[in-house]
């Protein structure tokens, strides 16, 4: 995945959410970037998840440093602004805001990758 990740440090959110959006599949682009527009819509989706649960610094430590995590399985950002943290439970309460907390911590790890890019090439 790692063209898709230079791409999208390149161009950035919106221009790699409409190439995503195209879904061509696999793509050799003009910079010399080879790759298939799902790893590239799953990089676009991962920052859009990152951002609903109040942008990376703040979902990395309330939500992979944190150890309130343990024993629940789902997460979301209360419009108090409050991170809550459910169980199974969820799909009871408000199954369309829960995130599944594996779900997060991959999307925090993609945008993570995409930020390590761009401290490479600096």
């Amino acid at each position: 995945m790692n063209d898709a990740v230079k791409y999208f440090q390149k161009n950035g959110l919106q221009r790699s959410r409409e190439l995503a959006e195209m879904g061509f599949g696999f793509c050799s682009l003009e910079d010399g970037l080879s790759l298939h527009t799902e790893q590239l819509k799953q990089i676009v989706e991962s920052h859009e998840l990152v951002e609903r649960l109040g942008g990376f610094e703040r979902a990395k430590k309330a939500i992979t440093l944190s150890d309130k995590k343990l024993g629940y399985t789902h997460v979301y950002l209360h419009s108090n602004k409050f991170y809550c943290f459910l169980d199974d439970s969820v799909d009871y309460i408000i199954p369309d805001k829960a995130i599944d907390i594996r779900l997060a911590l991959k999307a925090i790890a993609d945008v993570e990758s995409c930020m390590e890019v761009s401290s490479e090439s600096n």
